[in-house]
C-alpha cells in the first residue's frame, strides 16, 4: 500500500468513527474554506481513493462486441490467470469504554450483541477496585467490524488484517483525543485485533502502538456466561489497584 493510499484509507475510517482528522494550519489559510470544508475534501478524497475503478479497456455500460468476420488468423488467446483465493472474512463487535485518563478498555461481544445491565455492573465493580471508575461509566462506543456488508467491494479487506488496520486507527484517534495509560483487552477478539500477531495469555502485558499498555482478561460477556473466569480477570489486573 503506498503512503498516500494509507493515509485515504485512515481519514476513511476516521470519518466513518465520526472523528475528524486534525488539519494543519497551513492547510486551513491555502483553501481559504474553514475546517468543514477541509474534513469533508478529506472524507471525499479517501472515500474515492479506495473505491474500485472499471477494468482498462472494459466496453462501456450497455455496449456489446461486434464480430466484422475478419478470417486472419490470430493468436490463442493467454489462459486468464486464475483469481486468488479471497481472505477468509472476519467478523466481530468490541466496546470501548474510556473512564479515566488512567485506564481504557476494549471487550468483545458477539456481533449484534449489546453488553447487558449485568455487564456494565461487572465493568465498573472492576473499574472501582483498580480506582479507575471517575464519576460513572461512560456510554459504550460499539464497534463492528466489518462497517459495512459492502466494504470489500471498495477496496479494503473485510479479514483479520483488515480488523486490525481498523482498530489501530480507531485506538490511535482516542489516545489522541484523550490520552490513556492503561487498556484492557477482555476477550479472544479484543486481543486478535487490538494486539497483533502473537497470542496473549489472560495477564499477559503488551505496549501498543497507541502508547497504551495492554493487559489481556476475559470479555464481560464470558465472565457473564461463566462467573468463573471473574477469579482470573482479577488476578490479571490487581496489581493497577496499589
Amino acid at each position: 500500500m503506498t503512503p498516500a493510499r494509507g493515509v485515504a484509507r485512515r481519514d476513511w475510517y476516521l470519518a466513518n468513527l465520526g472523528i475528524v482528522r486534525y488539519v494543519p494550519r497551513d492547510e486551513l489559510a491555502a483553501t481559504g474554506d474553514g475546517v468543514d470544508a477541509v474534513a469533508a475534501a478529506a472524507t471525499e478524497a479517501a472515500v474515492t481513493a479506495i473505491s474500485p475503478t472499471a477494468a482498462p479497456g472494459a466496453p462501456a455500460a450497455g455496449g456489446r462486441r461486434v464480430d466484422l468476420g475478419d478470417s486472419t488468423p490470430r493468436a490463442a488467446p493467454a489462459a486468464a490467470p486464475r483469481p486468488a483465493a479471497e481472505p477468509e472474512p472476519f467478523l466481530c463487535r468490541l466496546g470501548f469504554w474510556q473512564p479515566t485518563a488512567r485506564m481504557a478498555v476494549l471487550s468483545a461481544m458477539p456481533p449484534g450483541a449489546r453488553p447487558g445491565a449485568a455487564q456494565l455492573a461487572m465493568l465498573g465493580n472492576l473499574l472501582k477496585a483498580i480506582n479507575c471508575l471517575g464519576q460513572e461509566l461512560p456510554v459504550v462506543d460499539l464497534i463492528d467490524w466489518p462497517q459495512s456488508p459492502n466494504l470489500g467491494l471498495q477496496g479494503v479487506a473485510v479479514d483479520l488484517a483488515g480488523a486490525r488496520e481498523f482498530t489501530s486507527v480507531f485506538l490511535a484517534a482516542k489516545a489522541q483525543l484523550a490520552p490513556f495509560e492503561h487498556l484492557l483487552l477482555m476477550g479472544g477478539d479484543a486481543v486478535r485485533v487490538a494486539a497483533g500477531d502473537g497470542d496473549m495469555a489472560v495477564g499477559d502485558q503488551r505496549l501498543l502502538a497507541c502508547g497504551a499498555q495492554a493487559i489481556a482478561t476475559h470479555s464481560l460477556y464470558d465472565m457473564e456466561q461463566n462467573p468463573a473466569l471473574k477469579a482470573e480477570t482479577w488476578q490479571a489486573i490487581r496489581f493497577l489497584a496499589g
